[in-house]
């Protein structure tokens, strides 16, 4: 049994992989050991149940004010989400994916949008500030995808 294997939730806390998605999976096999493991492969086994449907958007415009560097491996992203649905939403979920100039996977990182204290959720267009911090392995320009989802 391996530990330190997770799946960055691209549900935004909906709890499920949406229709057509790519989940992006961040493993650290060695995090809790004292030393790299002496391994020529392992396996990684997903157990996947269908669930029912659930209301969600991706009518949301990302756009981004800032990407600096922190320390280390490590990027501050800030940025707005603006829902774009003629409806209200209790929350944003985005994901960061970051990818090097010849598209390889290179980070990913995350951030989730609340309901404004007091008010009844989330307005369409009304931009809402998010700030992810990542963690990438950059050596050039780096290429930023979002998956954003809204409930």
């Amino acid at each position: 049994m391996l530990q330190g294997v997770w799946f960055k939730p691209l549900d935004g806390g909906l709890g499920q992989i949406l229709p057509g998605e790519t989940v992006p999976a961040v493993n650290c096999l060695w995090c809790s050991l004292y030393e790299e493991p002496d391994w020529d492969s392992y396996e990684i086994i997903i157990r996947v149940t269908e669930a029912a449907p659930i209301q969600y958007s991706k009518d949301l415009e990302i756009v981004v004010e800032r990407f600096t560097p922190s320390s280390g491996n490590y990027y501050e992203l800030v940025g707005t989400v603006t829902n774009r649905n003629d409806q209200l939403l209790h929350s944003i979920f985005v994901s960061v994916i970051v990818r090097d100039q010849d598209g390889n996977f290179v980070g990913t990182g995350e951030s989730t949008v609340y309901t404004p204290e007091g008010a009844a959720g989330i307005e369409p267009g009304v931009p809402q500030f998010f700030t992810s911090l990542l963690h990438a392995s950059l050596s050039g320009e780096p290429v930023i995808e979002f998956v954003a989802i809204g409930q």
